[in-house]
């Protein structure tokens, strides 16, 4: 999701609510006359103008999290994902449609987000925006989803970044799954008994982080598994787990958010195209588009 002018609300034409612009390509098609190469051109060019009114001064794009369907009240959500989401589809038309300025700032910016280990912040710090994590998260976190996404979008730019598995895998459980953030598995253990590790905790992060420090999102940990695929990384205890929940008729949906029930199957179907075997065995759920089609599917970072 992405947004235009910062701090007010704005009108429809300069703000996207809380619906990122990939899942508009992974929905089912709808049942109308293909449009003409001239019609698809000119959307284009009109997408492209529009993102780069959008872009902030420090290259990032902003969210907004909309109280209602006719997005009439919307505050700016300072996730960081927005701007990879962008930058991810610019590089798909730069061949004929050049954007250089706007992806040059847009990966400078995600510079600035990205810690010493190679993590990138699941919520931004810009106060020059005169915004802030809301209530309950904070910039410290570490989207490990997050990174792996941005990551692969930074590299497929033609960037050359380290390799970020050695600092992954010390997150990996023992089941192959990883949870929502960067934090140790024994502080994760540390602060699910209780104590003065889950005092510190909800002190700094509040009850609704609480709920999230050890939810398992299938979204995401497909979105992990697919960057180590591109890594050539064996992970089967992961693939296991995701081919399961793929086959389930339902799948855990985050607690505190949902998300289109095409996400995990279209990140999946990402990884075996790339050279995944191991699921296989959930092949006609992904050629199939979705696990469920009344399935609400994690968001999570």
């Amino acid at each position: 999701a992405v947004a235009g002018e910062q701090g007010r609300k704005t009108s429809l034409r300069h703000r996207v609510g809380w619906l990122p612009l990939s899942l508009l390509l992974i929905s089912p098609a709808l049942e109308a006359a293909p449009p003409s190469v001239s019609q698809v051109r000119k959307a284009i060019r009109q997408a492209v103008g529009f993102l780069e009114h959008a872009q902030q001064p420090n290259g990032a794009f902003l969210a907004y999290r909309c109280q209602e369907e006719t997005l009439t009240t919307c505050i700016p959500h300072p996730l960081t994902a927005p701007t990879a989401i962008v930058l991810s589809g610019l590089s798909a038309i730069a061949d004929s449609h050049p954007t250089t300025a706007v992806v040059e700032k847009g990966v400078q910016f995600l510079q600035t987000q990205k810690d010493a280990q190679g993590f990138f912040r699941a919520y931004m710090e810009v106060q020059e925006l005169g915004l802030a994590p809301p209530p309950g998260h904070s910039a410290e976190l570490r989207g490990l989803a997050v990174s792996c996404f941005f990551h692969s979008v930074l590299e497929a730019l033609g960037y050359s970044l380290p390799s970020l598995i050695p600092q992954l895998l010390p997150y990996q459980t023992s089941a192959g799954t990883f949870y929502l953030f960067g934090i140790p598995l024994q502080e994760v253990e540390a602060i699910k008994a209780g104590g003065p590790a889950q005092e510190r905790f909800l002190k700094h992060f509040g009850p609704k982080m609480l709920r999230s420090v050890d939810f398992v999102d299938p979204a995401m940990n497909a979105a992990i598994f697919t960057y180590l695929v591109t890594k050539r990384w064996p992970s089967p205890a992961l693939c296991d787990y995701l081919v399961r929940v793929a086959q389930q008729e339902s799948v855990p949906s985050h607690p505190l958010a949902q998300q289109n029930p095409y996400l995990l199957t279209y990140t999946l179907s990402g990884a075996y195209y790339r050279g995944a075997p191991c699921l296989e065995p959930a092949k006609a759920v992904l050629q199939s588009g979705s696990c469920s089609s009344n399935t609400p599917m994690a968001a999570g970072a």
